[in-house]
């Protein structure tokens, strides 16, 4: 039987990443969280809301888990600046592993938005509502047909 489960990383509380003019951080968004009973063979998808990332001047944002890339936040050229919308990136598990079943400060994931040494902006970004969907373990009885 599969199963999936889920983890809220950030609900609804908007947090602001800022750039200088020069493209380099001023604020990034970093969080550790933890998975319960995560495949470690299974890769995972992160949806994150995102605000602010309009306008020919945008760049797309990276970000990584444990220090690892997964993918960018993509510029939105259609939107207004006050426009909230969804986007979602895929960790593969051949990209490195998420700690599964962290107990551990030292266990525990780390997703930061942007990645360590990327540029974006300028300007600022906010997000929100951030969670990760993945495989989960299933140690219950086998499912029959």
């Amino acid at each position: 039987m599969i199963t999936s489960n889920h983890a809220v990383i950030l609900g609804d509380q908007p947090r602001k990443i800022e750039f200088g003019a020069d493209g380099k951080e001023i604020a990034a968004y970093e969080q550790e969280f933890t998975i319960d009973g995560k495949d470690s063979g299974a890769s995972a998808m992160f949806f994150v809301c995102v605000r602010g990332l309009v306008g020919k001047d945008a760049k797309p944002v990276e970000v990584a888990i444990n220090g690892k890339s997964i993918g960018r936040l993509m510029t939105n050229q259609n939107a207004d600046a006050d426009s909230w919308f969804t986007q979602t990136l895929h960790f593969s598990a051949s990209e490195g592993s998420m700690n599964p079943n962290a107990k551990e400060a030292s266990e525990k994931n780390t997703i930061r938005i942007p990645a360590e040494g990327t540029v974006g902006g300028p300007g600022k970004i906010y997000v929100q509502n951030i969670f990760v969907l993945y495989k989960a373990v299933f140690d219950g009885p086998s499912a029959t047909a």
